[in-house]
């Protein structure tokens, strides 16, 4: 387990005095507002959630690995997220069979994360994009000390905050988007991904791609940007002055990307649930599509 999956309890949003001046009905409320739950709030509550760890591999070929939380359901990401025949996300139906398979109500509180810190962003942005809507990242899975309890309650629907939708974008939105010189393209992955040495993270096998560097004109900012050195989500005032630094306006649209969309999907959250951009959508095709696709443009920055 990598650092990255800490979080801390006490982050903002997630005190006793925060929750209960969101929603002092229902504490899910406010951490679906948020968008993340500390592992001693959901505890404190008494709140009943299903857990599911996002994994890497699929738990079968990692079987002797213990998930992180206490009564976490592990589950691999493509056998939860994806489809089966085509390369698209599941739909509300298909993934509701798959979380009441692992013992998940679909239509109650859902707490996510991921063997690696953004693939809980991933997979809540795929289940709000699936239409689920109370879905949140978990912050801290190695201080939840026992399963989630409580009243088994469902979520009220009139308890449930107004949430920004998940907005995807596709290879011919990046290729308008060229076009465009109002639309920001940020690129999440790491500088040496970006500048074309590589296609996938360093620290293992150059794969993913058939082609190095970056989508014309694509803002760097890798998505550690916005974690502090525990791997958790920095304050707001901080994130924003990260987003500023790499030049973003929060006026004009975004289209966030990486390799896969799972790092990408943890800066269109920042992006868009935490400093407010208006237009943010995500290329899950990333560049794995892109570098790999005839006809798209591609610079780097090799010697």
């Amino acid at each position: 387990m990598t650092a990255g999956v800490a979080g801390v309890a006490a982050e903002a949003g997630d005190s006793a005095a925060g929750i209960a001046a969101g929603a002092a009905a229902d504490p899910a409320a406010a951490w679906l507002r948020r968008g993340t739950v500390g592992a001693r709030a959901l505890q404190d509550a008494g709140r009943a959630a299903g857990v599911i760890e996002i994994r890497a591999q699929p738990p079968q070929a990692d079987a002797h690995a213990a998930a992180e939380a206490a009564g976490a359901r592990p589950a691999y990401w493509k056998d939860l997220l994806w489809q089966d025949a085509t390369r698209d996300f599941a739909d509300a139906a298909l993934l509701r069979g798959r979380l009441a398979d692992l013992g998940i109500d679909p239509d109650g509180l859902i707490a996510v994360y991921g063997e690696h810190r953004q693939y809980g962003f991933y997979a809540r942005w795929a289940m709000r994009h699936a239409g689920l809507p109370g879905v949140v990242v978990l912050e801290d899975p190695q201080a939840l000390a026992h399963p989630p309890a409580g009243a088994a309650a469902r979520l009220a629907a009139g308890s449930l905050p107004a949430l920004p939708q998940p907005r995807r974008a596709f290879k011919q939105d990046v290729l308008d988007a060229l076009a465009d010189p109002s639309v920001q393209i940020v690129d999440a992955r790491s500088r040496e991904e970006y500048d074309g040495y590589r296609v996938s993270p360093a620290g293992g096998f150059d794969h993913g791609a058939e082609r190095a560097g970056h989508v014309p004109g694509a803002i760097h900012l890798h998505y550690q940007d916005f974690l502090d050195e525990a791997g958790r989500l920095r304050p707001d005032d901080a994130l924003r002055a990260a987003a500023g630094r790499a030049g973003l306006r929060p006026d004009r649209p975004v289209i966030a990307y990486c390799r896969l969309s799972h790092r990408a999907s943890l800066v269109a959250f920042v992006l868009q649930e935490r400093l407010g951009y208006a237009d943010v959508r995500l290329y899950d095709g990333s560049w794995t599509e892109w570098g790999s696709s005839v006809g798209t443009p591609i610079v780097h920055h090799r010697r």
